[in-house]
């Protein structure tokens, strides 16, 4: 794997840490321009340099560019919430998405990347840059990390961490053992709609749904975001998902999914998912039985 490459692997490697620190076990230093670190540092640049590069086998050297004005970004607060269906924030990730992709090489591109990461939202950047990673012709062979990789708590309850973790640290890969999510975690087993909840509380399929806005983002350069067949993949894509839900609640005997024909109507559900938006630490609220959207 080339230099570059394994600059933007860096890049999406624990997205929410600074970027000089070392990666991979410690063997990689990402070696950044002085006035590319976040502020913070760039008064104690030489000793954070010291301290951080001198233990990892291989440097990739960022070699310093022609910045684009990144002032739009500033719309998404660096430690606020990001959604795409938020329009603000779609267009200033539209934005960011041109400005990666209009880098005339990699090895640009890699640098102004490697300026914004520590300075923009993080799933703002990540969600850019895994955007013009994949539709750029030069950069089509860097695979790009699973989101789950990149924010794991906003698939896992937080609390099953700590388990995670000592399993992780203490034990060879191939003699770990998985830790179980509990059937009732997200609500109680005496409610009938918890029988599907390992279709609903899927991994793959919930990252099905980010993936999808990487392939068709709705914001960006128009070779991007206009494609063939579009709005009928859209369609046939959700229309696929209801169908296998549906032949999943047959085969657990349950009649098919009612559908949210009136927003004012109470949902008799109760659902609590115990997700954690690892960019604030702040986790999602629960939903009560009967509750009504606001």
């Amino acid at each position: 794997m080339s230099d570059i490459e394994t600059g933007f692997l860096c890049l999406m490697t624990r997205p929410t840490e600074p970027l000089f620190y070392p990666k991979y076990n410690g063997e990689v230093f990402m070696d950044l321009p002085t006035e590319y670190l976040p502020e913070r540092y760039q008064q104690i640049a030489d000793s954070m340099k010291d301290r951080h590069g001198s233990t990892a086998k291989h440097h990739i050297l960022i070699k310093p560019v022609e910045l684009p004005d990144l002032g739009y970004t500033a719309r998404v607060p660096r430690y606020g919430d990001f959604n795409l269906f938020n329009p603000a924030q779609r267009h200033t990730a539209g934005q960011l998405i041109a400005d990666l992709i209009a880098q005339p090489d990699p090895e640009t591109m890699l640098s102004v990347a490697a300026y914004a990461r520590d300075r923009l939202n993080p799933i703002m950047f990540q969600y850019a840059l895994a955007v013009a990673l994949m539709h750029r012709k030069d950069t089509g062979t860097v695979p790009v990390p699973s989101f789950l990789e990149m924010f794991p708590m906003r698939f896992v309850d937080p609390a099953l961490f700590p388990k995670l973790r000592e399993e992780g640290f203490m034990v060879q890969q191939g003699q770990r053992v998985a830790i179980e999510v509990p059937h009732n975690a997200t609500a109680s087993e005496a409610d009938p709609e918890q029988q599907l909840a390992y279709f609903r509380e899927d991994i793959g399929v919930n990252l099905h749904h980010w993936h999808w806005h990487l392939v068709y983002p709705q914001e960006g350069p128009l070779e991007v975001v206009r494609k063939d067949r579009r709005g009928e993949l859209f369609y046939y894509m959700h229309r696929q998902i209801t169908v296998r839900y549906n032949v999943e609640r047959f085969c657990n005997m349950m009649p098919p999914a009612t559908p949210l024909k009136n927003l004012r109507e109470p949902i008799p559900e109760a659902y609590f998912p115990k997700l954690l938006n690892s960019a604030l630490n702040r986790t999602y609220p629960g939903r009560s039985a009967n509750m009504m959207l606001s």
